[in-house]
């Protein structure tokens, strides 16, 4: 099928470290800024463990494992000034049960279900560890738009 580019927002509407629930085809999604201002995030509205809406969730600077990992975000930067890898990258914490996926590729960063101690790691173990799908972006005019294809996989497994 082919793909849909699908408005989510004007470009002015994000600001760093900011979160915007939105739908776009159906889909509920969180358009975030980075902490640092330099990228816009596109990621499902839905933790893949038990369905918690992200949207409350913090957004925190977490140690990453892989660098120069393939990314659906949108740089906030004109495409001359380099991207800086410190090592850390920024991740959405589901309220529930902790667990923080990468804003970048939507893997999980740390444990799978954290929390509550203990109660935590069973229910974890009620669904296998998935990751959170990402949009590719773009900018056209004044908006953002996110790219809407047959080939989404929301229950996607590790």
């Amino acid at each position: 099928k082919k793909d849909e580019w699908i408005t989510v927002c004007p470009k002015t509407r994000i600001s760093p470290g900011e979160i915007f629930p939105t739908v776009a085809g159906g889909i509920d999604l969180l358009v975030i800024g980075s902490k640092d201002g330099t990228k816009i995030h596109c990621v499902a509205n839905t933790c893949p463990h038990l369905g918690t809406p992200l949207e409350t969730g913090l957004i925190v600077r977490k140690k990453c494992g892989a660098f120069n990992s393939p990314s659906n975000s949108l740089s906030t930067e004109d495409d001359t000034k380099p991207i800086v890898n410190d090592g850390f990258e920024d991740c959405v914490v589901c309220p529930l049960h902790q667990t923080a996926f990468s804003l970048d590729t939507g893997e999980v960063n740390g444990e799978w279900c954290p929390y509550p101690p203990i109660l935590g790691k069973v229910m974890g173990t009620m669904k296998a560890k998935n990751k959170l799908p990402t949009f590719k972006m773009r900018t056209r005019g004044k908006n953002i738009e996110i790219k809407i294809n047959s080939s989404i996989d929301l229950e996607s497994k590790e």
